[in-house]
């Protein structure tokens, strides 16, 4: 052998020895392959099975694949200690493989219409995915699988824009991970089988079937990120506790808004509406004080301050909020720069207030350095995404007070002009008087927790921005610039809850559109699927029972028979036997659009018969009342015996699907309790469609409260919260007399469900960031924050009136008082009104509802103190007993007055 040949031995040993983890044929690195290009790249093997393509098109690489197989691209790797990082669009994910059985990915799934990113790691066969949070599956990510000495990292960044890494997950590097992974690969499903346990269709939408790569770059892991730090081992040892959840464990008191709020941010994109009731678009101001029409599609104008053109602020926790008098839909919006403080207030007006008169958007802007005017702007610009900027001179007082007043035909900035102050004001005094007047007419409440007294009233306001008059018919949309369409369940549900605030006007018109989109078979379907249908039936024959309006109902038994009808011919067509005897298979609700058989559909159309039965019978239709109310009990005990036949036991937990036959709502979540599962669930308990301690309903509730399907004391949803969706778990707890838990969920509602300081609610928030959807405000949410608190103040129950059970015991401290003036009840209006002068005694007045008489009125104290009532007094003829807490009178029809003495201690 030659001395060359020697030495290249003996250096190729020594690189061998120095570099344990590369493999001979180790790829050099770093490396990037471009999948943009009309070929794919001659290194890379291309995997696709019968019924899957791996094309390369459209400046991609298109991956197209059922969910039961995996498809992509694979390249030998051979290096350990590698960083893999994949630019990846819709469903796709990046894979370090050692063998068929152990391997690591990350990347995004969208077996909903709701992308979120995915992690997978398989030990010797054993696979364990986790679903993180949602995001925009359509868009750019990079992702990156990690691989270090001790750990593997699954992290993800915006494609586009700032490059900041977020850790979706670390891992311990164990031995069934050592030396070189032999492969990377990018694609789908890796490692999935036909009889998977969790495997499910994908979406009816067809996303989850797709996938996109652009770009692969493999590179070393640097060093410095080589060792798992202590922050990455603390939380993969340190218990996972829900500390919102924990408030309970903690002490026997009832949580408050400040307990719950500590532990979180609040929101960051933040957004108010103002505007005219009615019209069809809306304004809204954004968390960087810019205005809007839509906050999918950004901004419309802003302001730019100075010869700088400085923008009103930089970072959302530069700027605070608050409406006018914390309700009013005047927006008011404060910054800082420097020594300058600035001062925005945006509202909207159309003449005479009508939801079809031009609407115009007024803004004022003022700045003050302490009556200082040399640094104050001299200019400022409104600029806006589609026009060039519009340049004004503000006036500035001798005291030293900058002041700029503009408004525009909303919502073309372009027609902007500058106005005076007084015509500004005067404006703004037409707006704040007539929307005083609107809310004044539904706001029976009033609350000694000034938070809650202005965000009932707010979620009003902002419930009525969302609806819009289209062609003289009100449609109530669940958003402003978004979901801009009406969901028939929401409709439904939300005209419910306006019928108890006084609104009965308001939900005739709702519900006379609802009429008029109903087709001449009976149905009727807005977006959703059966819960429409089931909405449609409930909405109208439970406006009746609160109202009484004969004459209104008579006019609609029409319509509201017709779509009886078309539920019982759905029911005939059926199954006449198994698990799913006398179910509709319908398209459950907007976010999956196949045919299933599914209980929320189902029980509403079934308490939707139920309730028309009832109504029917008290204008005299007999005949079709009994034959309902026939209908419904077949219906409910249907509903039962396949919820019964449905029930299975998995890893030693007994859960009930939503879906019988398929469990896809349990695959989805893994057999847990959370995401769709979990809100879907909640929902079953809203109408109280279980008995109290019905063995299903607990089954159900197990899934919420023990496997997963609550965060912060709410519906969880993609390692966030959807807390609307919470309503029907919380009401069925107040039905067990368990308050905390009802206040920990409604105090949820108030820290991350909605902005803290204009209560603007919205449908996703990712609470333990503050992150949050921009679908804000959402009426879905505003409906069931509503029901939620008049609940807590005033609700039915078995033929009687329960008051004041689910207050804050706060509410009755020293000094303070609870007025309900005029509530819609299924007995009538009634009032009611609780003050404590101090912490011995407590003062009730009392006007029962008079149109039907409740068998009994519970009124609920629940003390500060824990103490228990010991002396009441009043009137002789006032029948009532004492039990702990808890006062009940029977048969009550006249206004009483109750003067209550607690006892010493609890």
């Amino acid at each position: 052998m030659s001395k060359i040949a020697s030495l290249l031995s003996v250096a190729i040993v020594l690189l061998a020895i120095a570099n344990p983890g590369r493999a001979e044929d180790a790829l050099p690195l770093p490396a990037t392959f471009d999948f943009t290009q009309p070929k794919v790249p001659d290194s890379w093997e291309v995997v696709q099975p019968e019924g899957a393509t791996v094309t390369a098109k459209d400046n991609f690489l298109i991956l197209e694949c059922p969910a039961d197989r995996h498809a992509g691209v694979k390249h030998k790797l051979g290096v350990d200690n590698v960083t893999v990082t994949a630019r990846i669009h819709d469903a796709a994910a990046v894979y370090l493989v050692w063998d068929d059985k152990n391997f690591v990915g990350a990347g995004k799934i969208s077996p909903t219409p709701f992308a979120r990113f995915h992690s997978v790691d398989s030990r010797d066969g054993k696979i364990s995915d986790v679903d993180h949070t949602g995001c925009p599956g359509y868009v750019a990510h990079l992702i990156r699988v990690q691989l270090g000495d001790d750990c593997i990292r699954f992290q993800y960044v915006n494609g586009d824009g700032e490059q900041t890494w977020r850790t979706l997950r670390t891992i311990e590097r164990t031995p069934e991970y050592a030396g070189a992974p032999k492969l990377v690969v990018v694609g789908k499903n890796l490692g999935i089988t036909k009889d998977a346990a969790m495997l499910v269709n994908t979406d009816s939408v067809g996303r989850g079937n797709r996938g996109l790569l652009a770009k692969v770059e493999i590179t070393e892991t640097p060093a410095e990120v080589l060792k798992m730090n202590s922050d990455e081992r603390r939380w993969l040892t340190a218990p996972k506790l829900d500390p919102v959840a924990e408030l309970l464990k903690d002490s026997d008191r009832d949580p408050t808004f400040e307990e719950v709020a500590r532990f979180y941010p609040e929101m960051k994109n933040k957004r108010e509406l103002v505007g005219v009731p009615g019209q069809r678009t809306d304004i809204g101001t954004d968390w960087l004080g810019r205005i809007d029409a839509s906050p999918w599609e950004g901004p419309i104008a802003w302001f730019e301050i100075g010869e700088d053109a400085l923008p009103f602020a930089d970072t959302y926790d530069q700027v605070s909020h608050r409406l006018l008098d914390g309700y009013v839909p005047i927006v008011n919006l404060k910054t800082k720069r420097g020594d300058t403080d600035y001062d925005m207030t945006v509202f909207g007006w159309a003449e005479d207030f009508s939801p079809t008169a031009d609407l115009y958007t007024y803004v004022r802007l003022t700045a003050w350095n302490n009556g200082e005017t040399a640094n104050l702007p001299k200019t400022i610009a409104l600029a806006g995404k589609e026009q060039k900027k519009v340049a004004f001179t503000p006036e500035t007082t001798p005291a030293g007070m900058m002041t700029l007043c503009v408004r525009f035909k909303h919502p073309d900035p372009k027609t902007a002009e500058q106005i005076s102050e007084k015509d500004f004001e005067a404006h703004r005094a037409k707006a704040e008087t007539a929307w005083r007047d609107t809310l004044a007419k539904c706001s029976p409440f009033e609350l000694p927790d000034p938070r809650v007294n202005e965000a009932y009233r707010a979620w009003l306001a902002y419930s009525m921005l969302n609806a819009d008059r289209i062609d003289g018919k009100l449609h109530v949309h669940d958003g402003a610039g978004f979901y801009d369409l009406q969901f028939g369940y929401s409709v439904a549900i939300h005209s419910m809850a306006l019928d108890l605030y006084r609104l009965p006007e308001y939900v005739a018109d709702v519900l006379s559109t609802q009429v008029h989109l109903q087709k001449s078979d009976g149905h009727y379907i807005q977006e959703c699927g059966l819960p429409d249908q089931g909405g449609f039936v409930l909405a109208h024959a439970t406006h009746y029972l609160v109202t009484k309006d004969e004459e209104w109902l008579k006019q609609n038994a029409k319509p509201l028979k017709k779509a009886c009808e078309w539920i019982m011919a759905r029911r005939a067509e059926g199954p006449t036997e198994g698990m799913c005897k006398g179910l509709i298979k319908f398209r459950p609700y907007n976010d999956y659009n196949d045919p299933v058989f599914n209980y929320q559909g189902n029980i509403y159309c079934c308490q939707g018969i139920e309730a028309a039965a009832l109504a029917l019978g008290e204008i005299g239709d007999v005949e079709t009342a009994e034959r309902y109310a026939a209908e419904g009990a077949k219906y409910r005990q249907d509903i039962y015996d396949s919820m019964d036949a449905a029930t299975i036991t998995h890893h030693g937990v007994k859960m009930i699907p939503i879906e019988p036959d398929t469990q896809r709502l349990l695959k989805l979540t893994k057999y847990k309790g959370g995401e769709y599962y979990g809100l879907v669930a909640s929902t079953l308990f809203e109408n109280e469609f279980f008995p109290k301690d019905d063995p299903r309903g607990a089954l159900y509730r197990n899934m919420l409260e023990n496997e997963g399907g609550l965060a912060a004391g709410v519906c969880e949803f993609q390692e966030g919260i959807d807390h609307a969706y919470t309503g029907g778990y919380l009401l069925d707890r107040m039905r067990a007399g368990e308050i905390r838990k009802v206040l920990l969920g409604f105090w949820s509602f108030m820290a991350y469900g909605m902005t803290r300081d204009t209560y603007s609610p919205v449908e996703v928030t990712l609470h333990k960031t503050g992150d949050n959807h921009y679908t804000l405000p959402h009426t879905y949410s505003c409906t069931q924050q509503l029901r939620l608190l008049r609940y807590m103040l005033l609700r039915e129950e078995d033929g009687n009136l329960v008051i004041a059970q689910g207050i804050p015991s706060a509410w009755l401290e020293p000094s303070k008082h609870i007025a309900v003036t005029d509530a819609p009840t299924l007995f009538g209006p009634m009032s009611y009104r609780i003050e404590t002068a101090d912490s011995e005694s407590a003062s009730i007045h009392l006007d029962p509802p008079t149109r039907t008489t409740p068998g009994e009125i519970r009124i609920h104290l629940r003390h500060p103190q824990g103490r228990k009532i010991a002396v009441v007094k009043g009137a002789e003829d006032a029948k009532f007993t004492v039990e702990e807490d808890v006062i009940r009178l029977s048969k009550r029809t006249d206004p009483v007055d109750l003067h209550v003495t607690f006892a010493e201690g609890p």
